[in-house]
């Protein structure tokens, strides 16, 4: 079980009961850990719960795991937009979805999609450098990279 910020992150195989006051999320047990141990996924989860209004929709660049796009929608984003390119990360980010009862999370298998959103966040290796490369194809207000050292900027 990860604390970070307003989360509260563990595996579905965990017991335990989610940290009182915190926003639980469960992860299927090959992802349990996967990621959120990095400076940059707990970086990418503090901006989300800084970023992220009711209401809004939410674009998840690569999603991985899928538990940006899962912390979006229990922050209240009315729709989520998950994208993945990789084949054994679409189908972990499916389980995580389908552990969580994600309503709101629509899994792209691609990378950008035609809707725009109101807040993009891209949490990949190089993902600063990645998003100003692709900056023109992203349909967002706001454009968010977090850095592989765990610092979240904004690129638009």
């Amino acid at each position: 079980m990860i604390e970070v910020g307003p989360f509260c992150i563990k595996s579905t195989e965990d017991p335990r009961p989610f940290c009182e006051g915190q926003i639980g999320i469960s992860l299927p047990p090959t992802t349990a850990v996967y990621g959120v141990w990095h400076a940059s996924s707990q970086a990418s989860l503090l901006a989300l719960a800084e970023h992220v209004k009711p209401g809004m929709a939410v674009l998840d660049l690569g999603t991985g795991t899928g538990v940006l796009a899962v912390a979006a929608e229990r922050l209240g984003a009315g729709k989520v937009l998950a994208t993945e390119i990789q084949e054994e990360a679409l189908e972990l980010a499916g389980r995580t979805f389908q552990a969580n009862e994600c309503s709101r999370v629509h899994l792209i298998r691609g990378t950008f999609p035609d809707e725009e959103v109101a807040l993009a966040i891209c949490n990949v290796d190089e993902g600063e450098k990645w998003v100003r490369e692709h900056l023109d194809e992203i349909k967002a207000k706001k454009v968010m990279a977090i850095s592989n050292e765990g610092k979240a900027v904004f690129v638009k």
